[in-house]
């Protein structure tokens, strides 16, 4: 069996929030081609986890101390004490869909594309080129949209997922006939599947889901297993919280707030 390089690792993280502690002493190494499944009951702090993982929030401290904004990088990986990032790349995905409700999925999309400098072909064969809009943040607009942390990535990453077009990421979404439909119009399932689709638009080795399976029917359910699966079976790893584990498979590691 293959083995691959570690992508990210924690250790002594301290979680809090509100300043109350939540977890002390999370330790983890994430690797290529693994699935992780953070577990717990509501308020163990797995929202909170994924967040410091993406370089989000403050509210944590590591063996070394109080951690910083995560954005050291001096040995060319993100460094606060706590959590170390050895990839080019993460795709954070926060539990609200992080789109822009007055924006039809095809926009919001398009949007998410320009911001963080992806090349994918838009309907009409034109590429959508655009520059970051500062360090990959969302800019106000897609609040849990995600976050590039990793200093020296190209200023434009190629789509991957074998989606060639914000179209093809629509269809692949199960969101023929709503493309241009506002997302304020569509219900909690379909704004989950337009969030979503940013997962076969950018091909970020690590990627962050937060209850990514809530609000969606069997189907959505079965498309979204199906890409998290190609994206370990590539070198990619995948990081998530989810109450319905009877969608993730058994070899998934766990990590239990």
């Amino acid at each position: 069996m293959k083995t691959f390089a570690p992508l990210l690792e924690v250790g002594g993280l301290r979680l809090a929030r509100g300043g109350r502690v939540l977890a002390e002493g999370v330790e983890m190494a994430v690797r290529g081609g693994e699935l992780w499944v953070v577990e717990g009951a509501n308020g163990a702090g797995k929202t909170t986890l994924l967040r410091r993982l993406a370089g989000l929030g403050g509210a944590a401290l590591g063996k070394g101390g109080e951690g910083g904004d995560g954005r050291d990088g001096s040995d060319g990986g993100a460094e606060d004490g706590a959590v170390r990032w050895r990839c080019a790349g993460i795709l954070y995905l926060g539990h609200k869909p992080g789109l822009s409700g007055l924006l039809s999925p095809r926009e919001n999309l398009r949007w998410y594309c320009a911001a963080r400098g992806l090349v994918i072909p838009d309907e009409n064969g034109a590429k959508v080129i655009g520059e970051k809009i500062g360090n990959g943040a969302s800019g106000g607009i897609a609040e849990s949209a995600d976050k590039d942390i990793a200093k020296g990535e190209s200023e434009s990453i190629e789509a991957g997922a074998g989606v060639a077009s914000i179209d093809g990421a629509l269809v692949w979404a199960g969101l023929e006939g709503f493309e241009d439909v506002p997302c304020c119009q569509l219900s909690a399932g379909q704004q989950r599947r337009a969030g979503l689709a940013r997962l076969v638009l950018h091909a970020a080795p690590l990627w962050l889901l937060d209850e990514p399976f809530a609000a969606l029917d069997a189907e959505g359910a079965e498309r979204l297993s199906a890409v998290i699966s190609e994206r370990t079976a590539t070198g990619g790893a995948v990081v998530l919280t989810s109450h319905r584990d009877a969608l993730l498979r058994e070899s998934a590691r766990r990590l239990r707030l």
